[in-house]
């Protein structure tokens, strides 16, 4: 039976990285053998082996942004999650009002099943509110596959609509960037200064979509639009500012920042233009032929290059710490 627990104990540990496994598997299972065995346990506790894979997906995580400086990745994360909820929100919205119109396919009130990959995502912001790192992470994850399974049964069952490439790739982008820094809470209330990034970016991002979306300012809305095939129309004009306006007010604010403040702001700005960078391209034809889709693709990693060789630039320079 001891070597039937040590094998569970085991297989769960695989989830961690190579070298955190190779220096502490060992003495992790010797404790949580002895841990049993004080607890008269033949089997682990309820819950145990679910803890050990979340830890072991964030190890991984961790591993990843640590090339980053933590105050960097943190704020960049805050942003992304508050962003992401936004556009979610943007998109529930739209399947609730349009679902109601007679002569669309729909499910019960809604378009499509977008809704349950954008539910997800608000999921995360609720967590991520109250410091959850470890269930944020994984539903950050779990909207990735979400979103092309909603939007791939959505056009197999004939709904109305379905979430769009650019929307996927885009909201990817910033669950990639949420799950590798997020800031832990550092006072009791959920609000506390540290998730002021997060709400507020939410509050600004969502009153922009609104606005597009049904006050008076329409026409700067499909001024803004730039024809944008593969992007969900309800948050079209909001992409169109964050890549015609926002990348380059971005990229100033950051050196600004980093040359008079040295305020891991500058680090983070960057890292955010860096993934709104693929927005630009949403003037292609996204039926071109597929070396335009690898030259999109790779202008976006080239990018993501040059924040790195910046943030080196400006002397944020690489630390990896062992824990």
């Amino acid at each position: 039976m001891s070597a039937a627990l040590e094998q569970q104990y085991r297989r769960a540990l695989r989830w961690y990285p190579n070298d955190w496994r190779n220096r502490n598997e060992d003495v992790v299972v010797g404790t949580l053998k002895d841990v049993a065995e004080g607890e008269n346990r033949s089997r682990p506790a309820v819950g145990e082996l679910v803890n050990l894979r979340l830890t072991g997906i964030a190890a991984h995580l961790n591993g990843l942004g640590r090339t980053i400086p933590a105050e960097v990745r943190d704020r960049a994360a805050s942003v992304s999650i508050g962003l992401g909820t936004a556009i979610a929100g943007g998109g529930i919205v739209q399947s609730l009002t349009n679902g109601f119109m007679q002569g669309y396919a729909t499910a019960g009130p809604f378009l499509n099943l977008g809704f349950t990959f954008f539910a997800v995502w608000i999921a995360s912001f609720i967590t991520a509110l109250f410091g959850l790192r470890k269930v944020t992470i994984v539903l950050l994850a779990i909207t990735i596959p979400a979103s092309f399974a909603t939007s791939l049964l959505s056009q197999g069952l004939g709904m109305f609509d379905h979430t769009r490439s650019m929307t996927i790739f885009f909201l990817a982008l910033l669950a990639l960037i949420g799950a590798v820094g997020l800031p832990a809470r550092r006072a009791r209330s959920a609000l506390d200064r540290s998730r002021l990034p997060l709400v507020g970016t939410l509050v600004v991002a969502s009153a922009l979509i609104g606005a597009f979306q049904f006050a008076p300012v329409r026409n700067v809305a499909e001024f803004l639009q730039y024809d944008p095939r593969g992007i969900d129309y309800f948050w079209a004009p909001l992409a169109s500012l964050l890549a015609y306006v926002g990348i380059p007010v971005g990229v100033v604010v950051s050196v600004i920042l980093w040359r008079t403040k040295r305020s891991a702001w500058a680090g983070a700005l960057l890292l955010l233009c860096a993934a709104t960078l693929p927005i630009t391209f949403l003037e292609i034809n996204w039926t071109a032929a597929w070396f335009v889709y690898l030259g999109t693709f790779a202008l976006a990693a080239a990018a993501l290059v040059a924040v790195y060789a910046l943030l080196r630039l400006f002397d944020l320079r690489i630390r990896i710490t062992r824990v």
